[in-house]
């Protein structure tokens, strides 16, 4: 089974990174080489995202892939690693 998932809350941490913005026709493996982390504490916040089963790798990353967004939205980035505390999920089986 696919699950999309959403956690919203109070995160004490939270790691991620991102892509840097790059020149039309940069290649994904190259922006990919240059993923600065970012580091945010004391801030609420959604991650959303998805988890993929292992026999699907051809078409999805197994395992969870996640997204985080600040509530003031000046934060944000891949999800890394997160702590949070009053969490509320929200998660939907695929068909």
């Amino acid at each position: 089974m696919f699950y999309s998932l959403r956690v919203n809350g109070y995160f004490d941490y939270v790691r991620t990174r991102t892509l840097c913005r790059m020149k039309p026709g940069t290649k994904l493996i190259d922006a990919a080489a240059i993923q600065p982390e970012f580091e945010y504490r004391n801030v609420y916040g959604t991650f959303v995202g998805f988890w993929s089963p292992q026999y699907a790798k051809t078409l999805s990353i197994p395992g969870y892939h996640l997204h985080f967004l600040s509530e003031d939205h000046e934060g944000g980035g891949h999800l890394l690693e997160c702590r949070g505390a009053e969490l509320t999920l929200q998660l939907q089986r695929g068909t």
